[in-house]
């Protein structure tokens, strides 16, 4: 069958996009690119099963969810030229990296940062994005104020080995991801970080101690790795083992590098906060719709990450605002029942009640989203 093609330009953000959105129906396979100046910046895979829609429909419904997301973004984005709440300005610039607009969320990142410079969340944002920017002495800098301010954050210290391990720095990188693993035994991610400093320090010769049962420690590490994080082990993971046991360190490191990108970096978990900036400057006008999409799509990440204490945070907000929308049809119904009969004594208590209890559900989701 021929293949699907779908297609729309985007400007906004003071650049021109191009949105691709193509499916084989023969692989029941789609993938969706979003282009800046004819280059790719961020591509999404997904599978066209379904149990009712034709491929087409699905195509179109994967296309212009993500479309209107894109266009949501750019205009949240202009809105906010002279926003000064920081946690806005910080949703903001985490939905932009889940969307691979890094230029641009670091601008937001450095605007945020001026207006509170003691905000430990927006330096691990800062240095995460030079990453990926390949910016390490910056990255490098940012990390390390996040690690001072706020030392029993796991993330911080996971991302800082990071940084230290594209500096070639393998000691420095091990003590912060062993330090990430203190704070959390469960983090997969940080074990796996630590094979691959203890692999490049046997290839560079940075420290004698790490370099001790290197094949045997870093193999302990990478499996112990994929028992946390499930999705670590991908098709290269095998490959690096096998590569380890040959004592064949460059193919080793390089083959698990990839099988982390492809994995892990630029995959960004806390993309539910384009969720909460939507809530936020929807002024909590959210359809059923969008709201049980979202528990679901959260859902299914806890079916891959277990182990993420921030998903099921994100989803206990998601049923927030769930409670939100079902007091607002309960204020509508209590209203039609006045409507009928003016005089309806029950009908007049209940609706009294349940509009105290919903405007104090919005102002405790404001605050629980800031």
């Amino acid at each position: 069958m021929k293949q699907l093609t779908l297609s729309d330009k985007l400007k906004g953000m003071g650049k021109e996009f191009l949105l691709q959105t193509s499916a084989n129906p023969d692989t029941s396979m789609g993938t969706c690119v979003l282009y800046e100046s004819g280059n790719p910046i961020n591509l999404v895979k997904f599978k066209l099963l379904s149990n009712n829609d034709k491929a087409i429909n699905i195509l179109e419904k994967y296309h212009n969810a993500h479309y209107e997301r894109l266009q949501r973004l750019s205009q949240f984005y202009e809105q906010m030229e002279d926003e000064t709440d920081v946690a806005v300005l910080e949703m903001l610039a985490v939905s932009l990296l889940d969307q691979k607009l890094y230029k641009e969320a670091l601008e937001i990142l450095n605007r945020a940062i001026k207006l509170d410079a003691r905000n430990s969340r927006l330096y691990n944002y800062l240095g995460f994005t030079c990453i990926v920017l390949e910016d390490y002495q910056k990255s490098h800098e940012y990390l390390i104020k996040a690690v001072e301010m706020e030392p029993d954050f796991p993330d911080y210290h996971n991302n800082l080995g990071t940084v230290l391990l594209k500096q070639g720095k393998c000691y420095q990188a091990s003590k912060s991801f062993e330090k990430a693993i203190d704070l959390n035994i469960y983090y997969g991610e940080a074990y796996y970080n630590l094979a691959l400093a203890i692999i490049l320090n046997g290839i560079k010769k940075d420290d004698y101690d790490l370099a001790q049962n290197l094949e045997e420690n870093a193999i302990k590490l990478l499996r112990k790795s994929v028992g946390f994080n499930s999705t670590l082990n991908n098709e290269y993971f095998q490959q690096g083992l096998n590569a380890l046991k040959s004592k064949d360190l460059d193919g080793a490191f390089k083959v698990l590098s990839k099988g982390y990108d492809k994995t892990i970096r630029g995959k960004f978990l806390k993309n539910n906060y384009y969720f909460h900036l939507e809530y936020l400057l929807s002024n909590g006008h959210l359809s059923k719709e969008v709201v049980v999409n979202h528990i679901k799509k959260i859902q299914k990440l806890l079916e891959i990450n277990s182990n993420y204490p921030d998903l099921y945070n994100d989803l206990g907000m998601a049923y927030a605002v769930m409670a939100q929308l079902y007091s607002q049809h309960a204020v509508e119904a209590y209203q039609k029942a006045l409507k009928i009969n003016p005089e309806y004594k029950t009908a007049m208590k209940n609706l009294k009640l349940i509009q105290n209890e919903l405007k104090g559900l919005k102002t405790l989701l404001k605050a629980i989203l800031k």
